[in-house]
């Protein structure tokens, strides 16, 4: 849940960044596992956490995820 709390900051400072904005179609499928990371961590830790990815740069969310994807057993949500 860290992990998703610390990628859904890097990627909102990505979509400002570049003016990107997810349609509703995304948002409505993404919103359920945000709030499901969001309830599993306290609020305070949730949020230290996004602040946390939110300062990431894009090439260091890029190799986490990268390194996240090439380990298949770790893909537990």
């Amino acid at each position: 849940h860290e992990r998703a709390a610390r990628l859904l900051g890097a990627i909102d400072t990505q979509g400002k960044r570049t003016g990107l904005v997810r349609d509703p179609a995304d948002e409505a499928f993404f919103a359920p596992l945000v709030e499901r990371a969001r309830a599993a961590l306290d609020p305070a830790t949730f949020e230290r956490v996004r602040r946390e990815g939110a300062g990431l740069a894009l090439a260091g969310v890029l190799a986490e995820v990268r390194g996240w994807l090439a380990a298949p057993s770790s893909h537990a949500v």
